[in-house]
């Protein structure tokens, strides 16, 4: 009695080596909750970088162009090599179907590398490809490019009767969306309605988040205004109005 049980022992020993050395020879994939990244994961960093900026909108659904740059030129701002070959490996921004939605796969960096620097090259990222929403006025077409984090652009309209951009979203969870508003397309001034001055002072635009007035940050004012707007888990729309004195 003593021999058989001794027997099934060393049978249950070996038999938990044997699924131990598998275990370690073909380790189990542990999902990061991105996990749709993992196919990529064998993209190296090519000379020069090359990004694929899409539109769509009403009168656009084709890609627009596809932009390169030197490796060089990205470090200077930057974006070293380590850098993109981490976001390569653990993000979708270099996905060629990228559509303003960016997720990171928190997954911890590497030594010597900060969430800080891996943030701000993730910036000069967006700016090189962020997508184009193609958006109508008075039979003029207008590209708004827009990035957005927590969900996803579902349309985007200009109103005359409101003077304001009304953006559709579908937001999975707590987020932002940044949008680079052409001034001819929309623009707030501190001057009268239809203007007076050749060229007036900007103005705060009214932003409503689902019919509420809420604060945004302007990081960005040339030719186009560049607005970081804030918003909610559920949340379906956005509404950028411009503003004149009446």
């Amino acid at each position: 009695m003593k021999t058989r049980s001794l027997i099934l022992i060393v049978f249950f020993v070996v038999g938990i080596s044997i699924l131990s050395a598998l275990a370690i020879q073909n380790p189990p994939k542990t999902s990061v909750g991105i996990d749709v990244f993992y196919p990529e994961s064998q993209r190296i960093v090519s000379d020069p970088v090359c990004f694929v900026t899409t539109a769509t909108g009403e009168k656009s659904s084709a890609v627009l162009e596809e932009k390169c740059y030197p490796l060089s030129d990205l470090a200077s701002l930057g974006c070293d090599k380590p850098l993109l070959e981490h976001l390569y490996k653990y993000s979708n921004l270099f996905d060629k179907e990228f559509d303003g939605n960016y997720v990171i796969a928190t997954i911890g960096l590497p030594e010597g590398m900060t969430w800080e620097k891996l943030q701000e090259c993730v910036d000069v990222i967006l700016e090189k490809r962020l997508p184009v929403f193609v958006v109508a006025k008075d039979n003029e077409s207008f590209d708004v490019s827009y990035a957005i984090k927590g969900g996803i652009v579902k349309d985007m309209v200009f109103s005359n009767s409101t003077n304001s951009l009304l953006v559709k979203i579908d937001s999975t969870d707590k987020g932002n969306l940044t949008l680079n508003i052409p001034r001819n397309l929309l623009d707030a001034k501190f001057d009268y309605c239809p203007p007076h001055q050749a060229n007036p002072p900007d103005d705060k635009f009214f932003v409503l988040l689902d019919g509420e007035e809420i604060a945004y940050d302007e990081t960005a004012t040339t030719e186009s205004r560049t607005l970081q707007i804030p918003f909610l888990e559920n949340s379906a729309k956005i509404e950028v109005i411009g503003t004149c004195l009446i």
